[in-house]
């Protein structure tokens, strides 16, 4: 993955973390469409499985669960919640093509 695309993938991941975050219930209907190896970078993989661990069978979780991790703190206040359905598709999308090599 090159520059702009690596800073792109970054904050589509940061984004889609950071939306959960928030608001959990944003998870329902999203958490089936996406995997931890849609992540591209470690860190994000780990706070999404995080994320997976803690979710109840509905898909709702606690933040606060997952507040030892100080790494979601910055997920929280950077990310951009709008059109969250379309950035999923284009992580799942970006996890194929790494998959079949493009």
């Amino acid at each position: 993955m090159r520059g702009r695309e690596k800073e792109v993938q970054e904050q589509t991941e940061n984004d889609v973390l950071g939306a959960f975050l928030l608001n959990n219930n944003c998870c329902d209907g999203i958490i089936n469409d996406l995997r931890e190896e849609d992540f591209y970078f470690t860190r994000n993989k780990q706070i999404y499985k995080d994320i997976l661990k803690n979710s109840t069978r509905i898909g709702t979780f606690w933040a606060g669960d997952l507040l030892p991790n100080k790494d979601i703190l910055y997920l929280m206040v950077d990310c951009i919640t709008a059109n969250l359905k379309i950035k999923v598709l284009w992580l799942v999308e970006q996890s194929v093509n790494r998959r079949i090599g493009r």
